[in-house]
């Protein structure tokens, strides 16, 4: 479990950057972005706050959008008030990571003298809402920041794969009531692209102990590669211009009008 309270790294940025426009200067260069493609990187996925909708604001329950000074989620009423979310994410790739991200500047203890006034969730869910497996909770008392202002508590031991034919990944957040001084900031998603693991062997000159057999199956499985004849990948033969063209036209899904 990792955490970190980002209040005074953001007040220091906006400061240098603010002193920056002022003296007719550019802002500093911002770091290289994450890459968002390969397997090799995790791709770091927001849901922002606004997306989260109230699971119930009936009765005691409500919800609270202050689009004045932030774009948090509060709870005005009751007890508190549950979002939830779905966040879109590709099929096959693997959760590894989930960060929760709240403002709490309540001094006091709201539930049970238990300081958790933000509640993360997630689920594993049946397609057809028959049921939902809880896969990971996170809370703001395992943060450095509960009680003291904007932070952030994150976990990097999920691991869960996306399947969005049979299972839903769904996001569910509690914020307790305590006079809108805790709030849902927003939840980030890391994830890993993967290569799906080979069902059998599909050419006779690629054996499963062969270095690249994997990644062979993996663009025969998904109709980039086919082959080169009578049940052979020829993997040490040369690969031609216009073979190089079907591979990138069937990967990249190439098509425009007529």
């Amino acid at each position: 479990m990792r955490h970190r309270t980002r209040t005074a790294p953001i007040t220091i940025a906006f400061v240098f950057v603010a002193a920056a426009v002022a003296a007719g200067s550019d802002p500093p260069a911002k770091e290289p972005p994450p890459r968002t493609y390969g397997t090799k990187d995790r791709v770091m996925y927001r849901i922002a706050a606004a997306e989260f909708s109230p699971i119930n604001s009936i009765g005691d329950y409500g919800d609270d959008f202050d689009g004045s000074s932030n774009f948090h989620r509060r709870a005005t009423s009751g007890l508190g008030t549950t979002f939830f979310a779905s966040p879109h994410l590709p099929a096959g790739a693997q959760v590894d990571y989930l960060e929760l991200d709240y403002c709490d500047s309540d001094a006091g203890l709201d539930f049970s003298s238990n300081p958790i006034d933000v509640y993360l969730n997630a689920y594993d869910c049946n397609y057809l809402g028959s049921g939902c497996s809880q896969i990971k909770s996170l809370k703001s008392s395992d943060g450095s920041a509960v009680n003291t202002g904007c932070g952030y508590v994150s976990d990097d031991t999920l691991s869960y794969t996306i399947d969005n034919y049979t299972h839903e990944f769904m996001l569910s957040v509690l914020v307790y009531n305590d006079s809108g001084l805790t709030s849902l900031a927003g939840v980030i998603v890391g994830y890993h692209l993967q290569v799906s693991p080979p069902s059998g062997q599909t050419f006779a000159d690629v054996p499963p102990n062969y270095l690249y057999y994997k990644a062979i199956e993996a663009l025969a499985a998904s109709g980039i590669a086919a082959g080169c004849g009578n049940g052979n990948y020829c993997p040490n033969q040369p690969v031609t211009r216009g073979e190089m063209a079907k591979f990138l036209a069937n990967a990249l899904g190439l098509r425009w009008p007529n």
